[in-house]
C-alpha cells in the first residue's frame, strides 16, 4: 500500500487516500532511516553524482515546490528524531 493513514505522524492531506501500487522497476529499500552523515559517505565512496535543489513541502497546504538553492547538504530539511 502507499500512502499514509490520517492521523500518522506527519501525513500530508495530499498523500491519501492508501492505493495499491505495483511497481515495474527495482527498488531498494532500508529497514532504518539513513543519515546525511551516512548518505554523505556513500556518495564519497561511490563518487554518485547529486543534483543541486531539491522538493520542499513546508506541511502548510502549499504543496510541493522545487527549490535550486537546498539539496541534501544544505541541511535545510526538517529532521524527525524518532
Amino acid at each position: 500500500m502507499l500512502a499514509e493513514t490520517p492521523g500518522e505522524e506527519d501525513w500530508f492531506v495530499d498523500e491519501t487516500p492508501q492505493r495499491p501500487v505495483q511497481l515495474s522497476t527495482r527498488l531498494g529499500f532500508s529497514r532504518s532511516e539513513i543519515t546525511l552523515e551516512q548518505y554523505g559517505a556513500f556518495v564519497a565512496a561511490t563518487g554518485r553524482e547529486t543534483d543541486s535543489g531539491c522538493a520542499i513541502n513546508d506541511g502548510g497546504g502549499g504543496g510541493w515546490r522545487g527549490e535550486n538553492t537546498a539539496d541534501w547538504r544544505s541541511g535545510g530539511a526538517r529532521l524527525v528524531a524518532r
